[in-house]
């Protein structure tokens, strides 16, 4: 039975060979990758204005549901980065350690990621990794900065940093200055959102 369902039936793969690493494919099987990618909305109110007032742009820092559970020593980590950049951070973190947060930061419990990546403002992604989110901001030309946590993250990362398209970190080792520079890198590098045109 499971040889006739693999070899009869018509594979339809979430990957795109142009993102993701070269693989051999079998003639009953076709790329999908991005398909799901819909297309932007504009965004609320008070979310324009925060974009439109960012004179340096803003970074989107997003982990997927189980990132807003991260332990404390990482989120000190991340404040400590976000407080020495002149952008500003949209951050989707519910902050359960009620810790100090930088002016430049604004926190929420969920943030439509899709249409902030989408806004012209928006300069890095800070990911997991997860496949819709590295679509998403390929899609937008957003370069990335991937922490993966498990699964199929750490190869998408990898393929990220292989094309071009961003770079690396592994969560519970980075450290601040490091992150720091390459956040600034990215930044004032437009090669990173230039690959977005070639891939």
């Amino acid at each position: 039975e499971f040889r006739r369902v693999l070899f009869r039936s018509f594979w339809l793969l979430d990957t795109d060979p142009f993102v993701g690493s070269p693989r051999p494919i079998l003639p009953h099987v076709a790329y999908i990758g991005g398909h799901a990618v819909r297309k932007n909305k504009p965004l609320s109110n008070d979310l324009q204005e925060y974009f439109d007032t960012a004179q340096n742009g803003v970074i989107v820092v997003s982990f997927g549901t189980i990132g807003t559970y991260i332990p404390k020593v990482v989120a000190d980590k991340f404040l400590s980065t976000f407080e020495k950049l002149t952008q500003k951070i949209l951050w989707n973190f519910h902050n359960p350690f009620n810790q100090t947060v930088p002016e430049n930061v604004k926190l929420m419990n969920w943030l439509p990621q899709r249409d902030a990546l989408a806004h012209p403002k928006t300069k890095l992604f800070i990911t997991h990794c997860g496949s819709y989110s590295r679509y998403e901001a390929i899609h937008s030309g957003v370069p990335m900065i991937g922490m993966p946590f498990n699964a199929d993250q750490f190869r998408n990362c990898a393929d990220i940093k292989l094309k071009g398209l961003g770079e690396c970190y592994t969560m519970a080792k980075f450290v601040v200055p490091d992150l720091v520079a390459t956040i600034r890198k990215i930044i004032g590098n437009t090669s990173y959102a230039d690959r977005k045109s070639v891939v």
